[in-house]
């Protein structure tokens, strides 16, 4: 048997590296997760096939094996590869990306003496040398102090022994309080050792337990001896059930334009790979084809996968698709704690959900036998990633992943890219339209301003006389209205008006936007920040001129507009968090 195999390891240069197999591992399947030596350090890779000795070179052993089976489906690791290929990315950043943190962290052994001898131990060691004790911080900081190579020198020796961890998140369980293993093997145990009599009718805290009188000794005693069972506290809750689902979608009619899209295209997915864009105006009803489309591939016991080009859009469509589909659905995207991804990938991986959506980042979720993948506003320019490693286009490794499991796609969208545009009028896409919105609903006015000669005059020239009438026009009638301003902050900048400085980014050369919450300045491209901005740096003198506006400044001024108008700022300030974004 060849003991030679290819492992990939994270790096900025697309290559791999060969090791060898000590004799307790005996074979490794395709993305199963190794740690090896690199270098003078110990690193994750990947397994990815077996390989050949190269003449001359010393080939290290695999230090251990981390997972008992890959992490990656055959498709998925297929499509992984041909991702490294194809956007010439190292193959281990292609396999990471489809892993949540806690998979991919740098792992740290534990020291434990072996069972030795006192006689067999250095004598610069004996002081701390406790038979198969585990080695503290402390303890190591001694022997570096030392040798900085006593350590090495322990554990070649078979003195000290090296323990790795597996390198998967783990939660601590919440302890609810114990129950009895059995009452009469509870009274005699109790009785002979002279414990305060419980009457354990159900579960019992440690807090009941102590005013009963039982210490935190006894108690540990009575779990060594299985006298009493800890009970612990469910851990899992749904995610993000603070979004509210859009309840009774599924008793929506179609209209008969959808139910005639919906149709030609279920008669379409059933058949192995197609690729099918769907070009739908603005509110026709994309996302109520799109559910009824994923209740059939679930009927048929498969999975599908659902992108989205931003983290906002997920959870509008989340909102629908959990109206739909209840608790089958996920999400998975970066904005998560490392807890919630863990627990989506693993409920993914063990059939809990049968819908994923997510932006492209959920392009890797690991659902079983998947059966159809939408990618949603498939023209968005957010579904290429530039950074991190691997930099690649979502929608278009979303029809290579399609074609790897032989499945069919659907690109949807309200202006189509050119490019899946073209590939519907040549053929190699289906092309399907919806024109129409429900209900006889029209397409909103839209209306340019020439803010030369229609703006307000004084200090919100922002604001033009027509939005303003149109805005007072619809709060007479109790309507509610969106102000669209693509600028975070006050001020687009800030001038002195003793000396005229304008304080700019040190690393951007851009001029500094001005926050009033907090009296900072900040570079929205590089980050550069000054908090408690409110002297002059060249004068000291705290007299400004705030020119343009941002979110802040038309929040703050909307009072003086409109009378009475209550209003709310969403901007990535105000809804630093997912859920108090959505709640905004």
């Amino acid at each position: 048997m060849n003991r030679f195999v290819e492992i990939a390891i994270s790096g900025p240069i697309k290559k791999t590296f060969t090791y060898k197999l000590p004799d307790n591992i005996h074979n490794l399947k395709p993305g199963q997760r190794v740690l090896v030596p690199f270098g003078n350090k110990r690193k994750i890779g990947f397994y990815l096939k077996a390989s050949q000795p190269v003449k001359g070179i010393k080939i290290k052993e695999i230090v251990k094996t981390l997972d008992n089976d890959s992490l990656f489906s055959k498709e998925l690791f297929k499509f992984c590869l041909w991702m490294a290929d194809y956007y010439f990315a190292n193959p281990a950043d292609c396999l990471s990306a489809g892993l949540p943190s806690a998979y991919k962290k740098n792992l740290t052994p534990e020291y434990y003496w072996a069972d030795i001898p006192d006689e067999e131990v250095d004598e610069r060691v004996k002081s701390v040398f406790k038979a198969r004790g585990k080695l503290s911080q402390k303890d190591i900081n001694h022997m570096s102090n030392l040798d900085n190579k006593l350590l090495k020198k322990l554990i070649d020796n078979s003195i000290i022994l090296q323990r790795w961890s597996d390198g998967i998140f783990t939660e601590k369980k919440r302890l609810k309080g114990y129950k009895v293993n059995s009452i009469s093997k509870f009274r005699d145990y109790y009785e002979n050792n002279k414990f305060h009599p419980v009457e354990f009718n159900n579960i019992k805290t440690r807090v009941e337990l102590k005013v009963e009188n039982w210490t935190d000794y006894q108690i540990k005693k009575a779990v060594e001896h299985e006298i009493l069972i800890p009970v612990y506290e469910e851990t899992f809750r749904l995610l993000f059930d603070f979004i509210t689902p859009k309840n009774d979608l599924g008793k929506i009619k179609l209209t008969p334009q959808q139910n005639k899209v919906y149709s030609s295209l279920y008669q379409n997915i059933t058949g192995g790979f197609k690729a099918a864009l769907l070009h739908g105006v603005t509110g026709s009803g994309k996302t109520i084809v799109y559910c009824h489309l994923c209740r059939d591939i679930i009927q048929a016991n498969k999975t599908a996968l659902v992108l989205t080009p931003e983290i906002a859009l997920s959870s509008t469509t989340l909102a629908y698709f959990r109206g739909f589909f209840g608790d089958k659905v996920t999400v998975i995207h970066s904005a998560m704690t490392e807890k919630e991804r863990f627990e989506s990938h693993q409920g993914i991986r063990n059939g809990q959900y049968q819908i994923v959506i997510g932006p492209r980042s959920a392009l890797f979720a690991p659902l079983p036998n998947l059966g159809l993948i939408i990618v949603d506003e498939e023209h968005d320019s957010s579904y290429k990633q530039d950074d991190p490693a691997p930099r690649f286009h979502g929608r278009d490794s979303a029809v290579m992943r399609a074609k790897i499991n032989n499945i069919p796609i659907i690109l949807g969208s309200a202006s189509p890219s050119i490019e899946s545009y073209h590939n519907a009028q040549t053929g190699r896409y289906q092309l399907y339209k919806l024109t129409e919105r429900p209900n006889q609903a029209t397409l909103p006015e839209v209306r340019l301003i020439d803010m030369k000669t229609e703006r307000l005059s004084g200090d919100m020239p922002y604001m033009s006389y027509p939005l303003k009438k149109e805005i007072e026009n619809r709060l007479k009638k109790n309507e509610q209205v969106i102000l669209y301003l693509n600028r975070r902050g006050h001020s687009s900048r800030l001038k002195c008006l003793e000396c005229g400085y304008v304080p700019d980014c040190p690393n951007c050369q851009v001029k500094l936007t001005y926050h009033k919450s907090g009296s900072k300045l900040a570079c929205h491209y590089c980050g550069y920040l000054i908090p408690g901005h409110t002297l002059c740096p060249k004068c000291q003198k705290g007299s400004y001129l705030y020119q343009g506006a941002g979110t802040q400044k038309i929040e703050e001024n909307i009072p003086r507009l409109f009378e009475g108008a209550l209003s709310v700022r969403f901007d990535s300030d105000s809804a630093s968090g997912r859920k108090k974004a959505y709640q905004i």
